[in-house]
C-alpha cells in the first residue's frame, strides 16, 4: 500500500523502526510538518512517538520543539483525564452509571496513553432516567450550565439528547448525553444497550467503562462523518479500530449500522479512513460498497474535502455541497426526507439560547427555524464567493 505523505506513517501506532526511519527521511520541512500535525489533531501523537522512539534523521531543533510540545500536550490532556476520572467517581458515589465516549478514554483505548489525543471537552453518556440527577450532581460539584436552556432540554428529553456544562473556572466543558442520535434521524444508539455492552479499561490506574469494541468503532465513525472526516486524527482513530476488530465481528457491525440507518456513512467512511494508513479495508465493507450505487460519489466528495494528499489538507469547503452529501449519505430516500425535515424545523441549542422565549411561546422556535437556516447558508455562500 502506497502512503503519499509521511505524516500518517509517523503517527501509525504499529509501524516498525525501519518504516518509521524511512518516513522520517521523507520529511523535508520539519516546521511545516509540525504545524500540519497540529492542524490535524496529531501533534500529541507525533511528539510522543518521535521523542520516545528517537529515530535517526530528526534534526535536533525539531526534536527539541517536539519535546516541548509533548510536555504541553501531556500537561493539558492529563488535567482533562483527571477531571474525567473525578466526574466518574462522583457519579459512581451517587449511583449513576456513566459511560465516557471519545476524549481521553478513546486515547487510552487506541494509543495506550490518554495524554496524546487533544480533547476539547468531555462527553459522558448516562441513562435517560439519570440525566437530570447527573446534571444536578455536576452543578453541586463545581460546574455550571453553559446555556440557560438546559432545564428545558431535560424536560424535552424525548426529543433532545444532551446538555452542556463547564467548570466554574472555565475548564473542562462537559457534554452530558442521554441519547446518542444518528445524524438528524430519530434513531439512536440506546444508552441502556451501550452500557450493557461496555467493557472495562484502565485510565490513570482506575477501572473505567468503555463502549464495546464494535460500538466504539461505530461511535467514532459517526462522529467523524459529522465533521466530514476532518481532522486526520479522526481517520487514524477509525483505522486503528478497523485493524483491531476481528473479521467475524464485521457482519454484526454492518447489521447494526443498517438498523441505525447509517450503513452508507459507515462503509464509505471506514474505507476512506483506511486509505492513508497501512490497514486493509475489511472484505465485508468492500462487499457492501460494491452494492451501493451512491457510495462512489460520496467517497469522491470525502476525498475532495479532506485533501488529495491524504494528509488532511482540505479542499475548498462548499456549504451547499456539504449539505447535499449529508442528505445523500442517508441510507434510504425516506431517511433523507426525514433528515431535511429535522434539519429545517428542529430547534438546536443556538435557537433556544439566541432568542429566549417564555414557555407558552416555545412553539415559535419551530416556524422560525427555516428562516434562521436560510440566513445562515446565504451568509456562508456569500463568504465563499
Amino acid at each position: 500500500m502506497t502512503v503519499p505523505h509521511p505524516l500518517p506513517l509517523l503517527v501509525w501506532p504499529l509501524v516498525g523502526p525501519s518504516a518509521l526511519a524511512a518516513a522520517v527521511a521523507r520529511v523535508d520541512d520539519w516546521p511545516r510538518l509540525i504545524e500540519q500535525a497540529g492542524r490535524e489533531g496529531l501533534l500529541g501523537l507525533l511528539a510522543a512517538r518521535l521523542t520516545e522512539a528517537r529515530p535517526p534523521g530528526v534534526p535536533q531543533e525539531a526534536m527539541a520543539e517536539l519535546a516541548r510540545l509533548r510536555r504541553l500536550s501531556a500537561q493539558r490532556n492529563l488535567r482533562m483525564t483527571g477531571q474525567l476520572v473525578r466526574i466518574l467517581e462522583v457519579f459512581e458515589r451517587h449511583g449513576i452509571e456513566a459511560l465516557p465516549v471519545k476524549g481521553p478514554l478513546l486515547a487510552q483505548d487506541l494509543y495506550g496513553d490518554p495524554t496524546v489525543r487533544m480533547s476539547c471537552d468531555l462527553d459522558i453518556l448516562v441513562r435517560p432516567r439519570d440525566a437530570a440527577a447527573a446534571r444536578r450532581v455536576l452543578l453541586d460539584n463545581g460546574f455550571e450550565d453553559v446555556g440557560s436552556y438546559n432545564e428545558r432540554l431535560l424536560r424535552l428529553g424525548a426529543r433532545e439528547g444532551e446538555v452542556h456544562l463547564r467548570r466554574r473556572d472555565g475548564q473542562p466543558m462537559v457534554d452530558l448525553h442521554w441519547r446518542l442520535t444518528v445524524g438528524h434521524s430519530a434513531r439512536e444508539m440506546s444508552a441502556d444497550r451501550l452500557l450493557a455492552a461496555a467493557r472495562p479499561i484502565r485510565v490513570l490506574g482506575r477501572a473505567v467503562r468503555a463502549p464495546g469494541a464494535a460500538d466504539q468503532l461505530l461511535l467514532t465513525a459517526l462522529h467523524a462523518s459529522r465533521h466530514e472526516w476532518r481532522p486526520l486524527e479522526l481517520r487514524l482513530a477509525v483505522a486503528v479500530q478497523v485493524g483491531r476488530l476481528p473479521k467475524a465481528a464485521w457482519p454484526e457491525l454492518c447489521d447494526c449500522a443498517r438498523e441505525l440507518g447509517c450503513l452508507r456513512r459507515v462503509l464509505v467512511g471506514v474505507a476512506h479512513a483506511c486509505r492513508p494508513f497501512p490497514v486493509a479495508v475489511p472484505a465485508e465493507v468492500l462487499r457492501g460498497l460494491a452494492r451501493d450505487p451512491i457510495a462512489p460519489g460520496y467517497a469522491r466528495y470525502l476525498r475532495e474535502v479532506t485533501g488529495d494528499a491524504d494528509a488532511g489538507r482540505p479542499g475548498p469547503r462548499d456549504h451547499l455541497a456539504t449539505l447535499w452529501w449529508r442528505v445523500r449519505s442517508e441510507d434510504r430516500g425516506r431517511d433523507a426526507v426525514d433528515h431535511l425535515v429535522m434539519r429545517g424545523l428542529r430547534p438546536g441549542p443556538g435557537d433556544w439560547d439566541a432568542v429566549r422565549l417564555p414557555e407558552r411561546l416555545e412553539w415559535l422556535y419551530w416556524p422560525v427555524r427555516p428562516t434562521r437556516l436560510l440566513a445562515k447558508y446565504a451568509c456562508a455562500v456569500a463568504r465563499e464567493r
